[in-house]
C-alpha cells in the first residue's frame, strides 16, 4: 500500500526542519515511540500501522520528510513494513524530530519487495520460506560473494560528487546517488543440483567462434565444443568443481532478479558547509540524463539454459562476456571463468541427450535442443573422448 502523505507533491513555501523549542518536535517523538513499540510487538494490524505511520507524517514537524522522501513509500506486507523499518525507516523519520541530529542529512532505505517468482518457472520450486532458517544455507557464502561483487562494481562506477551549492539542488543529487547500489530482493533460494546446463556463444564480437559447453549440475559432467568456420570442431570432455557450476546457475537464475540502484540501509551524510536545511520546491529538478551504454569488439552475448531432469519447463538468459556496465553480469562472467578454470579433461560419467535444451542465440528460433542442426552440437553428441569407454 502507497502512503499518501509520502506521495510526491508540489510545495507552495520553501520547508525548513521546526525550532529546538517546537512543542511539535515532542509531539512527534511521542508518536514516532508508540508506533515503534506497536511494530516491535508484531501484534498490531497491518493497517492500523499504516494509518499510524500516516498520521505521525501528517504533523507539521514531519513536512520536510514527506518534501525529502526520495521514493514513494509503498508497503505490500506488514513483513515488508518492519524490514524497512529496521534497515533504517525509523532512524529516518526520528532525525527530522532529534535536534542532535539537525546537522546532518539521513537518506532513507528503499522498501524491499520479497523475492517472488511465477509459478510456471522452475527455479520457483527452489525458493525458501521466511521461516525456514536452515533452507538454502550453503548458499550464504555465495550471496556474501554476491553482495561484495555488486558493491565493487558499483564503486568503480560512481558519479561525481553533488554540487554543495544549493540544499534542494544537493539534496536531490544525493537521493538519487547516495548509497545506491544493485542489489537481489529479500529472499533465499537454493541452487540447481540436478539436470543440464548449456553456455553458448561467441567469446568476443570478431573472432567466427562459438563455445557450446554442457554441464551436469548433478556430477560435474563437462563436454566441451569450439565451433569454428572452415574448421574442425575442437571437443573435450571432463569434470569441473560441482560446487562452483552450482553456484554458477545458481547465479544465472538470479540475475534478472537483480534491482538497479537499492538503497539497503539507512545512509547519514554530514550537512555540507555553508548550507541550510532549506527545501525550496519551486525552483525546478535538473533534467534527468539518458544513461549512456558502451559496446566494445571485446565483448559478446553468451546464451545459457537450465533444464531440470524432468524437462517440464526451463530458465533462460543471456549475459554480456566478458564484461559488462551492469553489475550482476559481470558477476556471472567472474562465476563463469571460475567454473572453467575447474577443467580438467577425463571420462564424464554422464553424457548429454540429444533433448536437452540449448538456449536460443540471437536470431535463432525458441525452443531449440542440442540435436537441432542450426545449435551445431552434433559433432558432440556423437563423439566419444578417445580414453574413454564407448
Amino acid at each position: 500500500m502507497l502512503l499518501a502523505a509520502l506521495a510526491p507533491v508540489a510545495l507552495a513555501v520553501p520547508l525548513t526542519l521546526c525550532a529546538p523549542d517546537d512543542p511539535g518536535l515532542a509531539e512527534g517523538r511521542a508518536a514516532l515511540d508508540a508506533l515503534d513499540a506497536r511494530i516491535a510487538s508484531g501484534q498490531a494490524e497491518f493497517m492500523d500501522i499504516l494509518v499510524e505511520l500516516e498520521v505521525l507524517l501528517a504533523t507539521p514537524c514531519m513536512a520536510l520528510a514527506r518534501a525529502e522522501s526520495d521514493v514513494p513509500l509503498h508497503f505490500e506486507t506488514s513483513a515488508s513494513l518492519a524490514r524497512w523499518w529496521s534497515d533504517g525507516g525509523a532512524r529516518w523519520l526520528r532525525s527530522y524530530l532529534d535536534p542532535a541530529d539537525f546537522d546532518r542529512v539521513f537518506l532513507p532505505p528503499d522498501p524491499r519487495v520479497a523475492l517472488t517468482l511465477p509459478p510456471e518457472r522452475p527455479a520457483q520450486d527452489l525458493l525458501c520460506s521466511a521461516r525456514d532458517d536452515a533452507c538454502a544455507s550453503e548458499t550464504r557464502p555465495w550471496m556474501i560473494s554476491a553482495s561484495r561483487a555488486l558493491q565493487q562494481h558499483d564503486a568503480k562506477q560512481a558519479e561525481a560528487p553533488c554540487a554543495t551549492d544549493d540544499y534542494t539542488a544537493w539534496r536531490r543529487c544525493m537521493g538519487e546517488q547516495g548509497g545506491r547500489i544493485d542489489a537481489l530482493p529479500p529472499g533465499r533460494m537454493r541452487p540447481p543440483t540436478a539436470g543440464w546446463l548449456v553456455i553458448r556463444g561467441a567469446r568476443d564480437a570478431v573472432t567466427p567462434c562459438v563455445r557450446i559447453t554442457v554441464y551436469d549440475l548433478g556430477l560435474g559432467s563437462a563436454w566441451r565444443a569450439r565451433l569454428c568456420e572452415g574448421a574442425e570442431p575442437r571437443l573435450q570432455a571432463g569434470l569441473v568443481e560441482v560446487d562452483a557450476l552450482r553456484e554458477l546457475a545458481w547465479w544465472l537464475v538470479l540475475v534478472g532478479e537483480v534491482q538497479p540502484g537499492v538503497r539497503s540501509s539507512l545512509v547519514v551524510e554530514p550537512l555540507p558547509e555553508g548550507l541550510a536545511r532549506r527545501w525550496d520546491d519551486t525552483r525546478p529538478a535538473p533534467p534527468e540524463e539518458e544513461p549512456v551504454e558502451t559496446w566494445s569488439t571485446s565483448q559478446s552475448v553468451i546464451s545459457w539454459v537450465w533444464t531440470p531432469p524432468d524437462d517440464v519447463g526451463f530458465e533462460a538468459n543471456y549475459f554480456t562476456w566478458p564484461w559488462s556496465p551492469t553489475a550482476a553480469e559481470d558477476h556471472a562472467s567472474a562465476l563463469l571463468r571460475a567454473v572453467e578454470a575447474t577443467f580438467a579433461e577425463g571420462c564424464p560419467p554422464r553424457k548429454p541427450s540429444g533433448q536437452v535444451r540449448a538456449g536460443r542465440m540471437a536470431g535463432e528460433p525458441p525452443g531449440l535442443r542440442l540435436e537441432d542442426p542450426d545449435v551445431g552440437a552434433a559433432p558432440l553428441l556423437s563423439w566419444t573422448p578417445p580414453s574413454c569407454p564407448p
